[in-house]
């Protein structure tokens, strides 16, 4: 995929990808469907989580993405049952 007019957008996602070696740092890329939200985020760094979520239970979710965090090598502990207490 050609990327236009990303600079910016490539140059803040990249600060923040080198400001996690010292901090705590979540992104969070929202925008309308099929703009390549997911390409952007995936090209900046390697070890980017991509959580794709649909109208499921909060439990559901928060059980999928302690699954996908474990298998990035995230240890997780504690069961979760809401987002607010994930985060």
């Amino acid at each position: 995929m050609k990327f236009y007019n990303r600079e910016d957008e490539l140059a803040l996602l990249q600060r923040a990808d080198v400001l996690k070696e010292k901090h705590s740092i979540m992104s969070i890329l929202i925008g309308r469907r099929r703009v390549g939200k997911t390409s952007l985020a995936l090209r900046v760094s390697d070890d980017a989580i991509y959580f794709f979520t649909s109208k499921k239970d909060e439990k559901l979710l928060c059980e999928e993405f302690v699954r996908e965090l474990e298998a990035k090598g995230i240890r997780v502990f504690g069961e979760f049952h809401k987002f607010e207490t994930l985060f």
